[in-house]
């Protein structure tokens, strides 16, 4: 198979094994593969032929002539079809042995010579060696003539360029699989551009060698990759496109999104303003009533010290008083108390025989009447004595008598009548029970004066008593307002210091939503301009995504075909010939159009300038 490089020779005879059902044998090549490895990778072949009889596709190419000496091996195999001296006598014998039976079951004779000769045929029908070579060159020319078998024994099929037809046919297939980026309207236009870029190349070449005697080759393969490349740069640069969309779109949402959540946040902030305000309010009242509060609670606080204190001063003078009253009335009492002692000595017999007389004795009558008159009955008289002794409590009613309800005009009377009455020790001589009733009345008397005398001491520190209870009962009672005004105070502060705390945190949120939406606001002014901008990009990707139809057919062809020629002839071919030609079919492309643009970016150009790139356009081009 004689063809340049990339005509499809191996594929072709890859295909044409599996159609015949053989396998493919090749050599790999390695460092220091030689003539010997060579040989022993033969010996491999002729097993599998002969031993194993498998039907082999030999393919060697003009890449597997490691040295010149391999062809003198295919040469011998393509006119006897072995290999001189390739397998040593032990071997050969072996393989004699084991072809032995099979030759005389096909009717061999059992002679050595005969058995390998069979062997020999045998692997010859089982072999199809396929050359695939490259007429680039004097090098096909003279290892012909330096091996003749190459000639003689093979039949050469020779590989041309594909005609339009195959072309075209090719393209459809391959860009159908690209169809849902390529719309129908366009799709016949893009392959017939592709056809004819390919053609073109035909021109461009024999003029490229004419003027520069420099070769270059246009194969099927080079056709394949720039199908390739259209296909794969379409989908890649629609992908980026499509990314580049998505994330515009994503940011334009993003910016809605936030003038969305902007106008909450204000109308968050509004509320949150006026709750703040409320509760402010609510804490001014609440400390206005505080202040009141303990206004009230510290001048009933003072007032209350200042009646302590005054409550306390009384209570001196009282106990100072009623000290010099009671301490004047002591001096009263014993004889009070003698005296009703004295009524004690006396029993009712004793009274019985006062009251028996019809007219008693003058000291006795005038003792009955003392005591008639302390008694207070108004008829003053013997009679009257008389009829008081003869109660039967008389002298436990003496006993008992209220002394100090005794009057002064009484005490007077009965002071009268004791000027002109016989002392005690005559009034016991007189009548024992005279006697006691003598000394009762001197006892009430004497009890009495002393307290008339000290009754405004009496009367005072009853009304200082009177006036110290009263005080106290107001002091209890203030006391009791103050403690209330302090437990109701300590219950207003901690709701104040909970209000306070509710305030400073509704406050500080305030703060907070009012620094964010400051910030955002600054953000969505700071976004707006670039909104627009982003809307424009968008605008002009949607655009550019339709114009990525021409942009990567110039960009594919570019990487494909132009690689070897000169600026002149890239410039030509590139800008005035297939340029034009999508312009002129109305496939839609960037104008006007920079490779670069498509195939890299400026970041990337400037990594390879500062790695000593120069900066010239053909050496961009090139990288």
């Amino acid at each position: 198979l004689v063809g340049v490089g990339g005509s499809g020779k191996q594929s072709l005879s890859r295909l044409a094994a599996f159609t015949a059902g053989c396998e493919v044998f090749e050599i790999t090549l390695s460092r220091g593969y030689d003539e010997n490895n060579f040989r022993e990778d033969l010996k491999v072949l002729y097993q599998k032929l002969g031993a194993e009889d498998r039907k082999m596709m030999f393919l060697f190419t003009d890449g597997h002539v490691a040295q010149e000496g391999f062809l003198e091996l295919i040469n011998n195999m393509l006119t006897t079809g072995m290999v001189p001296a390739l397998f040593a006598d032990d071997e050969k014998e072996a393989i004699v042995g084991n072809t032995r039976n099979e030759a005389q079951s096909n009717g061999v004779p059992p002679v050595k010579e005969m058995i390998w000769q069979y062997f020999v045929q045998k692997c010859s029908n089982n072999l199809h060696i396929v050359l695939a070579m490259s007429p680039v060159g004097e090098t096909l020319r003279t290892r012909c003539r330096n091996f003749p078998g190459l000639v003689n024994g093979t039949s050469i099929d020779w590989f041309t360029p594909w005609p339009k037809q195959a072309l075209d046919a090719v393209a459809t297939v391959f860009l159908e699989k690209s169809n849902n980026l390529i719309s129908q309207q366009l799709f016949p236009k893009i392959v017939e551009t592709v056809v004819e870029t390919h053609l073109s190349l035909n021109e461009y070449s024999a003029r490229f060698q004419a003027r520069l005697r420099r070769p270059n080759y246009v194969t099927p393969k080079n056709y394949l990759d720039y199908i390739s490349t259209y296909t794969k740069l379409l989908i890649e640069k629609d992908q980026n496109v499509v990314a580049q969309c998505e994330r515009l779109d994503s940011g334009m949402a993003k910016i809605k999104e936030a003038r969305e959540q902007l106008a909450v946040l204000s109308a968050k902030l509004d509320s949150q303003k006026v709750i703040l305000e409320k509760k402010t309010k609510e804490c001014d009242e609440l400390v206005e009533t505080i202040e009141t509060s303990t206004e009230t609670a510290n001048t009933k606080k003072a007032s209350a010290e200042v009646a302590a204190k005054e409550i306390e001063k009384q209570s001196k003078v009282i106990a100072v008083e009623k000290k010099g009253a009671e301490d004047a009335l002591a001096e009263a009492l014993p004889a009070l108390e003698a005296a009703r002692l004295a009524l004690d000595d006396l029993d009712k017999n004793d009274v019985t025989e006062i009251r028996s007389f019809a007219k008693p004795p003058k000291p006795v009558q005038q003792v009955c009447e003392c005591v008639v008159v302390v008694k207070g009955i108004k008829e003053v008289s013997w009679k009257s004595a008389k009829a008081m002794m003869s109660e039967p409590n008389f002298l436990s009613s003496l006993r008992n008598m209220d002394v100090d309800g005794i009057t002064a005009n009484q005490v007077k009377t009965v002071k009268n009548n004791l000027k002109s009455m016989p002392t005690y020790e005559e009034m016991k001589v007189t009548s024992k029970a005279g006697a006691g009733l003598f000394k009762f009345v001197e006892a009430v008397v004497g009890y009495c004066e002393v307290a008339r005398e000290i009754k405004p001491k009496r009367d005072l520190v009853a009304n200082l008593e009177k006036e110290f209870a009263q005080a106290k009962r107001s002091l209890d009672k203030t006391t009791k307002e103050v403690a209330s005004l302090e437990a109701q105070l300590e219950k207003l502060g901690v709701q104040y210091k909970e209000a306070m705390a509710e305030k400073e945190q509704l406050k500080e949120e305030a703060d907070l939503m009012q620094r964010r939406l400051i910030a955002a606001d600054k953000l969505i002014t700071g976004l707006s301009s670039e909104n627009e901008r982003w809307t424009r990009d968008l605008a002009d990707l949607k655009v550019k995504r339709v114009k990525l139809l021409g942009d990567c057919l110039l960009g594919s062809a570019f990487l494909s075909y132009l690689g070897a020629f000169s600026v002149d002839f890239r410039m030509e071919a590139f800008e005035q010939d297939w340029q034009q030609k999508i312009l002129q079919r109305e496939i839609p492309m960037t104008e006007p159009f920079v490779l670069a643009d498509l195939l890299t970016d400026e970041v990337e150009i400037s990594k390879w300038n500062s790695e000593g790139l120069p900066p010239d356009e053909l050496s961009i081009q090139n990288g």
